[in-house]
């Protein structure tokens, strides 16, 4: 990774370990739910991959659960509300186009007929949703954007600042930002509290995140950098790197336009 932007350096210097997390927790104890289709997402190269893995487990998981009420029940028990109400119960979804997704490998349409006529499940076409677990949506995430990360899937917390091609969130047990673009795409992790700080500062935790944040989406890159120290997101020393590698850019920016 080139470290000469703060962006860069802060992430490489300041790596966050997905150890003991309920993240990694849920991932070991349902990975095998993984298929050969969605294989690619079985990445624990960094906290974000282990993100998007959970969704894709969370997704498996969902429908996993379904199929076995579908495989339990008859077709006319499966048309009662309350047997989907018990199906659905809990389960973790997020909204899209103000419908209910369940599982972010399927469409929009076989999220629908999941959830709405799930009785379809026990006939053609629609039961070879239950023999084939490689049927999948391609692209899923380009498709649904950063609207999975904002749901209950995610232990992902949404911050105010944001515009119309991505929204910033904040995972508490990593201590990082992440702006996720509407393709599902990290554009940008910011780890926070390094480990030469002593006592972290939780108070106000949020309002102090998003007057950081408003300096990101205002391209000051300056307040940016000194607000991660007056806001108690830094130690001192990594604020001196990051302002030397600042100064540098700088430097390097005047000379071009000379």
């Amino acid at each position: 990774m080139k470290k000469d932007s703060i962006f860069d350096y802060l992430e490489w210097i300041n790596p966050k370990n997905i150890a003991f997390s309920e993240e990694e927790t849920f991932f070991n104890e349902h990975a095998h739910l993984f298929t050969s289709k969605l294989s690619i997402y079985n990445d624990l190269s960094s906290t974000f991959s282990l993100i998007k893995a959970c969704i894709v487990l969370e997704s498996l998981d969902n429908k996993n659960k379904v199929d076995k009420f579908v495989n339990y029940y008859r077709e006319e028990d499966l048309k009662k509300e309350e047997i989907q109400k018990i199906i659905f119960y809990h389960l973790p979804y997020f909204e899209f186009n103000d419908q209910k997704i369940y599982m972010i490998n399927y469409s929009p349409y076989i999220n629908k007929i999941y959830r709405n006529y799930t009785y379809r499940l026990k006939s053609f076409p629609f039961s070879a949703l239950l023999e084939d677990k490689n049927i999948a949506l391609d692209n899923f995430f380009d498709h649904y954007g950063y609207l999975p990360f904002s749901s209950m899937m995610t232990r992902l917390i949404p911050l105010k600042y944001g515009d119309k091609f991505t929204k910033t969130f904040y995972h508490p047990h990593f201590s990082t930002i992440y702006v996720i673009d509407n393709q599902g795409l990290l554009e940008r992790e910011i780890p926070l509290f390094d480990d030469k700080i002593k006592n972290i500062d939780y108070s106000h935790l949020f309002d102090r995140l998003n007057l950081l944040m408003k300096d990101y989406y205002n391209l000051d890159e300056k307040s940016f950098l000194d607000h991660l120290l007056s806001l108690h997101f830094i130690s001192e020393s990594l604020y001196e790197e990051l302002k030397n590698i600042y100064l540098h850019k700088l430097k390097k920016k005047e000379k071009r336009l000379r």
